[in-house]
């Protein structure tokens, strides 16, 4: 399975949200027995902190510069035996135009069939070809007047699948608001809990994820999953 996630503004829980499917998808069985392992693409490096490793020095932004150098897979940063990251790197993304991101599309897209992948985007615009070759393309968004403001002039929410909507409490919009909205289905709908915050904090998220983020998006992954541990 291939997911981009995305969000039209930062702090919505974009990377935790990312965080919690690759997690999930991680345990989840495709064949009897059999999962595939699951790498985390981390497009916004918050990625280390929250699943408690240490941030590499090299990554993403490293690699692109010098695309020949390297395979992307010798980036990435084991967390469990069945997760690891790719992490962002000690520099900057190029421009949305630059000919490294098709580059970049179809590194990812070369070997999708032997792992999950889950791309961490938050407010990255990617090229067409990765929203176009992936299995599920998700924007997070949170359902309150700036947040909705954002997503509907936001290019990308025309190339999304769905909508994970992370709820805040005492907020007055529902779910069938923000769909009206954005004109995008709502596919999983996640509360704010303190729960979660802790484990983040912890740098224990992908260790037992709170119940909130497991049966909130466990629709999402396709197949039957192993209990947490």
């Amino acid at each position: 399975m291939f997911v981009v996630v995305s969000s039209p503004k930062g702090g919505c829980g974009t990377s935790v949200v990312s965080t919690a499917l690759a997690a999930l998808l991680s345990t989840a069985v495709i064949d009897r027995d059999r999962r595939l392992s699951t790498r985390l693409v981390d497009l916004g490096g918050d990625q280390p902190a929250i699943l408690g490793v240490g941030t590499p020095p090299h990554g993403i932004t490293n690699w692109m510069i010098d695309a020949a150098g390297r395979r992307l897979a010798d980036l990435t940063t084991p967390v469990t035996d069945q997760l690891a990251i790719v992490p962002f790197g000690s520099g900057s993304l190029p421009p949305t135009e630059s000919t490294t991101w098709s580059v970049f599309a179809s590194a990812l897209q070369h070997d999708t069939g032997t792992h999950h992948t889950v791309v961490d985007a938050g407010l990255v615009t990617l090229p067409d070809s990765l929203y176009e070759h992936c299995d599920l393309h998700i924007m997070i968004v949170q359902p309150c007047y700036l947040a909705l403001r954002r997503a509907v002039v936001d290019p990308r929410i025309k190339l999304v699948d769905g909508l994970v909507v992370v709820r805040p409490p005492h907020r007055v919009l529902n779910d069938r608001d923000v769909e009206n909205v954005l004109g995008v289905s709502v596919l999983a709908s996640v509360p704010i809990d303190h729960d979660v915050a802790r484990r983040v904090d912890s740098g224990l998220l992908h260790s037992r994820l709170p119940d909130v983020l497991r049966l909130g998006l466990e629709p999402l992954v396709v197949g039957p999953r192993h209990p947490s541990p």
